[in-house]
């Protein structure tokens, strides 16, 4: 019964078809930022020759990677990393008019080699200042796909030089001001930050230069530390994140299929039944995404695409459970609260995951199963697998074929 319950998962999976989703947003209001992002992707190809994938940030309307090659860019697996950097300095020249970011904000930090193939990033700062969170653009050459990746995160910086009003010194009785008086704490407590830094920090969708600083309890007998943030300018205290408190977590993915008849722009959602980790302590989150981790310090936190022991997914040719497809973007905690993101990518992971969660939660309604340890492979070559997709009930295996990932899900009775 259970082998027939998966098979039919992984048939209803690998149906092309678009069904309807429990899953509620304003079809009309996403197709009108598709057309808009759609043209605009189509200017760029135009402008730049690129040829391949681009996909889009619908919260801030913009283009946010790009999977393909140039015409006028030639590269090949054999070239050397003097020939990478060249053509990341051509490539990000072609994105900058797209992008919030100037020229003068980005430095190329180190390139690297590993067996996908070279990758560097090109860092926004603004007089040396960096970008809490964000604030760079990442170029690799997937020399096994013969293509670049590009992901531009940079961010809509102030005009002008950015100079701190406050000193550091003015920044820490700031601090010790918002201890006493906010906090409860004696006026003789001395403040004595760990971590000292200033950086762009965004709030009021406003990057604002801030003084970071992490203070360890000043109260020997107490375990409450803070990371507070100090507006440089102002002297506003911004945000002061507690590290030693509960912190809710929003988990989304970027999936297809879901109440709109596109298969080609992924949509936002909330992802269902994925591992939140912090240090030893494991969570899940809910159908909508959220879930509370209690477990501290809160800068040990992971995300991977696991259910428990019943499912977890790894991209060809990773195999094993240390493998596991793990989320691309955290952000740092701000407001009690700390946003998970899984992009898109070739294999389309996140959308599978998303709906084999879904295709389990509504065929357990029918007829409780439990899989244990069931591994969902994604992007298969399609030069060593001809069918969409297989399923192996003795090696307790779903692969799907790299080309096969976009497709939503349905359950009927």
């Amino acid at each position: 019964m259970k082998a027939k319950l998966l098979i039919t998962i992984l048939l209803l999976l690998l149906c092309t078809a678009i069904f309807a989703s429990e899953d509620h947003f304003d079809a009309e209001e996403y197709e009108r930022k598709t057309q808009e992002l759609n043209q605009l992707a189509e200017r760029f190809k135009a402008e730049t020759g690129f040829e391949g994938r681009i996909n889009y940030g619908y919260e801030r309307m913009r283009l946010g990677s790009f999977e393909g090659n140039f015409s006028d860019i030639p590269f090949t697996a054999e070239a050397d990393s003097l020939a990478f950097r060249q053509a990341c300095e051509r490539i990000v020249e072609k994105i900058l008019p797209y992008s919030p970011a100037n020229r003068m904000q980005l430095s190329m930090s180190r390139i690297s080699k590993s067996v996908r193939g070279y990758t560097t990033d090109y860092n926004q700062q603004v007089n040396g200042y960096r970008v809490e969170g964000a604030g760079f653009i990442m170029i690799t050459y997937e020399e096994g796909r013969k293509r670049f990746s590009i992901g531009d995160n940079t961010v809509d910086l102030p005009d002008g030089d950015a100079v701190p009003v406050l000193s550091y010194e003015e920044a820490v009785s700031i601090a010790k001001q918002h201890y006493t008086n906010e906090l409860g704490y004696p006026d003789t407590i001395e403040i004595k930050p760990a971590t000292k830094s200033i950086a762009f920090v965004e709030f009021d969708n406003q990057y604002k230069l801030c003084f970071v600083l992490g203070i360890p309890d000043p109260n020997p007998n107490k375990i409450d530390d803070y990371t507070i943030v100090i507006d440089a300018i102002t002297g506003k205290v911004r945000y002061l994140w507690d590290l030693k408190s509960p912190i809710v977590c929003h988990v989304t993915g970027q999936i297809y299929g879901v109440g709109a008849n596109d298969f080609t722009n992924p949509v936002t959602a909330a992802m269902d039944s994925v591992e939140v980790q912090n240090a030893n302590a494991y969570y899940y989150s809910s159908d909508d995404g959220w879930c509370t981790v209690i477990d501290l310090p809160h800068n040990e936190i992971t995300s991977r695409l696991k259910l428990r022991e019943s499912y977890f997914l790894t991209i060809h040719p990773d195999t094993e459970v240390a493998d596991t497809k793990v989320a691309d973007n955290i952000s740092s905690p701000e407001l009690g609260s700390i946003s998970i993101g899984y992009d898109t990518d070739d294999a389309c992971s996140a959308n599978v995951y998303y709906h084999v969660i879904k295709q389990h939660i509504g065929l357990n309604n029918l007829s409780l199963f439990q899989p244990s340890n069931l591994r969902l492979t994604v992007g298969i070559p399609s030069s060593s697998m001809t069918a969409f997709g297989t399923y192996s009930a003795s090696a307790n295996l779903i692969r799907i074929r790299e080309d096969k990932g976009q497709y939503s899900h349905v359950i009927r009775h």
